[in-house]
Order: structure tokens, then C-alpha cells, then sequence
């Protein structure tokens, strides 16, 4: 079942606008098959809340521009492979950000990888530096919403 989440009324237009709807099921098997090629293991009971977050938003592209898009918008892709090779020092990824694992789950402008750890918070990791964007719903907000003081800055603790 979904959690329960009220989208600010012009991130739902934009969510809408990219094809998103609450119930949005995308097939996750091609990813996982790929994927696992790469050594990740989304099949893996711990990566549950990754499966649930890539059926939802999976597929999904928000351009930096473009009618109803607010200024300031980070534009952000949600597809594993476009990014997983990249990945490949997910474990070195864990540890600098304090987690056991994660997962990658798609890009931002095109650079900065999304991950999302086995305790389902996503963060965007650009090398030198990190943060945590939140739940998967919290981070899909940040990122229409265009704040990237949030975005590319730790949350406080």
C-alpha cells in the first residue's frame, strides 16, 4: 500500500504532466534483470521500498523548463539504467553516506546520481559531496519544487 501524501498543488500539475497518476504501476523486471547483471540485487527483501518507488515513478523525466514548470525546477530523470554503470561503487556510495546500501534509481541535470538506501530515503550523491533528500515522496518534491540550496545541500539533522 502507498503512503499517504499530499503533493503542494503545482508539483501535482507537474507530476501529472510527465505521466505520473497515483496508481502508476511500471513492470520493474527489465531493471532488475539488468541491474542484477551489474551486482545490485533489487530482488533482495531490502530493496522492497526501491521496487515500490520505481513501479511508482520509474520512467519518469521533469525538464528544468517549460510551460507549468516552476523556476528553479532541478530537471531529474527516474531510470535505473541510465545511470547504473556509474553505480558500480555503490558500496563506496553506502559507506560515504553512512548507510548500509543503496540503490541507484536515476539522475539529476545529468551528473548527480539518485540512490536510494535499503532504509528508503533517497539522496543525490555528484561526487565531492552528498545529501539526503528525504522519503521518495519528499525527494520527488524537493526536486519540482527547485530548491537547490535543499537539493545539493545536507538536510539538518
Amino acid at each position: 500500500m502507498r503512503e499517504s501524501y499530499v503533493w503542494a498543488p503545482q508539483t501535482f500539475e507537474v507530476l501529472r504532466a510527465v505521466g505520473w497518476t497515483s496508481d502508476r504501476a511500471v513492470d520493474t523486471a527489465r531493471w532488475e534483470a539488468e541491474i542484477g547483471a551489474g551486482g545490485f540485487t533489487i530482488g533482495d527483501p531490502t530493496f522492497e521500498p526501491t521496487r515500490r518507488f520505481l513501479a511508482e515513478f520509474g520512467d519518469l523525466e521533469v525538464d528544468d523548463h517549460g510551460p507549468g514548470i516552476p523556476k528553479g525546477c532541478i530537471w531529474f530523470t527516474i531510470a535505473p539504467l541510465a545511470i547504473w554503470r556509474r553505480a558500480a561503487s555503490a558500496v563506496r556510495t553506502a559507506e560515504r553516506l553512512g548507510v548500509n546500501q543503496v540503490y541507484p534509481i536515476g539522475h539529476v541535470q545529468g551528473h548527480a546520481i539518485l540512490v536510494m538506501s535499503d532504509e528508503g530515503e533517497v539522496y543525490v550523491d555528484w561526487g565531492p559531496g552528498h545529501a539526503n533528500l528525504g522519503s521518495e515522496r519528499e525527494a520527488i518534491a524537493r526536486l519540482i519544487q527547485g530548491d537547490p540550496v535543499s537539493v545539493f545541500n545536507p538536510r539538518p539533522s
